[in-house]
């Protein structure tokens, strides 16, 4: 599992393909909201990055901005490898 680094933490990235749905998955897990659970999802990821999604864990209260416009950097980044 790829990590990446925001501010002064490893933010963990599951990065798979979702074979029911045919969609690119991204799963942020940052440990200072959720070691176990996924903060964000960035999903359904095409090469022209129009059709992507965020999606928040509904059990969280809520993810700083910084932290969400970091996600959509990193997940942009990745997906033009």
């Amino acid at each position: 599992m790829p990590r990446k680094l925001y501010k002064d933490r490893l933010i963990k990235i599951s990065v798979f393909n979702d074979i029911t749905s045919d969609e690119r998955v991204l799963e942020f897990f940052d440990p200072a909201i959720s070691e176990d659970e996924p903060a964000v999802v960035v999903s359904n990821i095409d090469t022209a990055w129009s059709g992507a999604q965020l999606s928040t864990n509904p059990r969280i209260s809520g993810v700083p901005v910084d932290f969400l416009a970091w996600v959509l950097q990193t997940a942009q980044g990745m997906t033009r490898q």
